[in-house]
């Protein structure tokens, strides 16, 4: 029995077998994106509602990771991070199927946005309804939650452009090879004004949906720390220091 009981000790060792090993805070690789006022960089400091509640979430689990260990990217470049992993988390995310079907783990949701058409003022397009989208031009960003709206909604696909940046949908739109982009027109309008272009000259016509956001993990994250960190997050989320967060970036 021992000799059986060596061996298989030897097996777990080389090949992994047994329980997994419980992930800890400082080893997971954190990614975001441009997404105001969730998270985004501006004066060279990345900033904003997530990133400060990450901030409090890193102390409250004695971590010794900072914001400075965040990394900005493209958003498709870090949905494939955490799509493939290892150890690795995007914010601000929205579940879809086809992202809980890739074993994503969940903590949040911390507040919700809005998906919405947005279109020049002076183009003057009315929309009373999501089946009128089908018969207009459409820039998405690629794989963001617009762009997963668009594919959902059943749009034309020779209607739609997909852009890698937020930067390179609002220039179609501003140039006016796109009649709509499917964004967050918050978010948008910020990036506007960061382009120097005038957000009073755009708005909604349309909001396709609202949902909620949150951190996601790669599917090799352990549960045990997805619990430990969603303990954490609850905890800030019923505190006054969150309501001071959300407070400073939207009033």
């Amino acid at each position: 029995m021992k000799k059986l009981i060596s061996f298989a000790a030897v097996l777990s060792a080389v090949f992994g077998l047994g329980t997994a090993k419980a992930t800890a805070i400082n080893d997971i690789r954190f990614y975001t994106e441009q997404f105001p006022p969730l998270n985004f960089k501006q004066d060279g400091k990345l900033t904003g509602i997530m990133v400060d509640v990450l901030e409090i979430i890193f102390g409250k689990m004695d971590s010794r990771q900072t914001v400075d260990n965040i990394t900005l990217t493209e958003w498709n470049i870090a949905l494939d991070r955490v799509m493939s992993g290892p150890n690795t988390s995007l914010f601000a995310i929205v579940k879809t199927p086809r992202r809980e079907a890739a074993g994503l783990k969940w903590a949040g949701a911390v507040l919700s946005v809005t998906v919405d058409a947005i279109a020049r003022k002076d183009s003057h397009i009315v929309i009373s309804d999501d089946r009128e989208l089908a018969d207009f031009s459409i820039v998405v960003v690629k794989d963001d939650i617009g762009h997963q709206k668009a594919m959902e909604m059943g749009l034309p696909a020779r209607n739609i452009t997909v852009k890698n940046t937020a930067e390179e949908a609002i220039q179609e739109l501003h140039d006016g090879r796109a009649e709509f982009m499917f964004y967050t027109e918050v978010a948008a309008k910020w990036i506007m004004k960061n382009m120097g272009l005038d957000p009073d000259d755009y708005a909604k016509s349309w909001t396709l949906q609202r949902t909620p956001v949150y951190y996601a993990f790669s599917k090799d994250v352990s549960n045990d720390f997805v619990e430990k960190f969603q303990e954490a997050l609850d905890e800030v989320l019923i505190s006054p220091q969150y309501q001071d967060i959300v407070d400073k970036y939207t009033r």
